[in-house]
């Protein structure tokens, strides 16, 4: 059977789409389901809306899980297969020529199939055995804005005897039936994707190309389209014109512009302008404080803060730090997961790259980047202070990037915190006796930085820092 599609321009709507299916037991009564979120800020929140609907059941956490794998089936084919091209069509960067050949010795020297030839297995054996994997007979997918072509391929292969269910938020079912006979054909390279010209609304075309491009993806394997929700009523307030005309897909006329007036007490959106990132989030919790008690019906589980900074370490959370990571395994996975289980929001900032495996589970809200400067300018734009791990050639290429920019006033200075004294103490020892002892630095760029193995240590700085610029502010 094809894949069954619900859409909802709400992802609350979604939810309770959700509860109900879940709601109606399975034949097998000691059949469980499966549900499958793409973030583990989407688990969390997916886990108290059903508990409010379901009841909090043994077990029912244990169901939502945030598992997906970005691979890029098509370039290790052609690798596999001698070329060495993008896996497109097109030829590989002259500095990364070096890819192919590296992944061909590797494919011979591994006693395990390559991970495409692994997809295809696995898409088959779906198929034609589709009892020799322990899944439930009923699967459901929430909350996901993007769908790789390889996933798509193993969810149709599921759904060809399984109930398989994709809960998809989707600004617009106007939107989305206009761009139906233009993204019939599946996907494009991102540069012949003019499919943005046939949007109205100017937000749905700048920010829309992840629902653009998994409707693409979704045209290629069979589902059936259960329509969207029902649109909730239009609200006469800023926030409800702005969710209406992008519902809509329309781009407000003169007209219709003159004929809505804003009340003098319409608070639907705000801006508010704050000096640094600490500010801002002080403002953010008076704000809140103040929504919570003017409304007796507003709770905790209403609100959704969403930001383009993540808060690394526990102690940092609580310190009220946003502290970016690259999103990665190892100490990036580490730094994701204390933010996340501190209650903060974790961010990750990722880079295309063909061996890399995706952002960490622990990634809330994950960008990804295609060009390593413009991932730095991210990492340094809003940054209040660097705590370094021990890492590799990426490590130093952003510490040093971070001491450049700050040695030369090119942003405000902040602490950088060297964590780990066993592995920084080299570098600097090499800096202090070769750099600074033939000129080429000064003390003060060395001064810049502190080396510890105490976190509280590199937490104080990193207050002590912020409680500096508040006062200069």
């Amino acid at each position: 059977m094809p894949l069954l599609l619900h859409r909802a321009a709400r992802t609350d709507r979604l939810a309770d789409g959700l509860a109900g299916l879940l709601a109606q037991p399975p034949e097998d009564p000691f059949a469980e389901d499966l549900v499958v979120v793409p973030a583990r800020g989407v688990e969390r929140w997916l886990t108290q809306r059903l508990s409010h609907r379901l009841g909090a059941a043994p077990g029912r956490e244990d169901g939502l899980c945030a598992a997906y794998a970005v691979q890029r089936p098509s370039v290790l084919a052609d690798w596999q297969a001698g070329g060495s091209g993008d896996g497109c069509g097109g030829a590989r960067a002259p500095d990364l020529a070096w890819q192919p050949p590296l992944w061909r010795r590797l494919a011979e020297r591994v006693d395990t199939p390559p991970p495409h030839l692994r997809h295809e297995e696995t898409v088959t054996r779906l198929r034609k055995d589709p009892t020799s994997f322990d899944l439930p007979g009923r699967l459901s997918l929430f909350g996901h804005t993007r769908i790789p072509g390889t996933e798509a391929a193993l969810l149709a292969a599921l759904g060809e005897h399984r109930d398989v269910h994709l809960w998809l938020p989707h600004p617009s079912d106007a939107m989305w039936r206009s761009l139906q006979p233009l993204v019939a054909a599946g996907p494009v390279p991102r540069r012949d994707d003019l499919s943005h010209r046939e949007v109205s609304h100017p937000l749905l075309a700048a920010l829309g190309r992840d629902v653009r491009e998994l409707q693409r993806t979704l045209a290629t394997v069979p589902v059936v389209d259960g329509d969207a929700a029902a649109d909730p009523p239009e609200r006469d307030s800023l926030l409800g014109w702005l969710q209406a005309d992008l519902r809509a897909d329309r781009a407000p006329d003169a007209a219709l512009v003159a004929s809505r007036q804003v009340a003098a007490d319409d608070r639907s959106v705000q801006v508010h302008a704050c000096h640094g990132p600490a500010r801002q989030v002080e403002v953010l919790r008076e704000v809140l404080l103040g929504l919570l008690a003017a409304d007796p019906t507003l709770e905790p589980r209403d609100v959704l803060v969403m930001c383009p900074d993540i808060e690394a370490y526990a102690p940092l959370v609580e310190a009220g730090f946003a502290v970016v990571t690259g999103g990665g395994p190892g100490a990036m996975e580490a730094a994701n997961r204390g933010a996340s289980q501190a209650g903060g929001v974790s961010v990750g900032l990722g880079i295309e790259l063909p061996f890399e495996s995706g952002l960490n589970d622990w990634v809330d809200v994950g960008i990804n980047f295609r060009y390593f400067f413009v991932r730095k300018t991210m990492f340094v734009k809003y940054s209040q202070g660097y705590i370094v791990l021990p890492g590799g050639v990426g490590t130093l290429d952003e510490l040093f990037e971070a001491l450049t920019l700050s040695q030369t006033r090119k942003v405000t200075q902040f602490p950088i915190v060297l964590l780990g004294t066993a592995y920084w103490s080299g570098l600097l020892d090499w800096m202090r006796d070769t750099q600074l002892a033939e000129g080429k630095i000064s003390q003060s760029d060395l001064d810049m930085m502190v080396l510890t193995d105490d976190v509280d240590e590199a937490v104080a700085l990193m207050v002590a820092a912020r409680e500096q610029e508040d006062r200069a502010g």
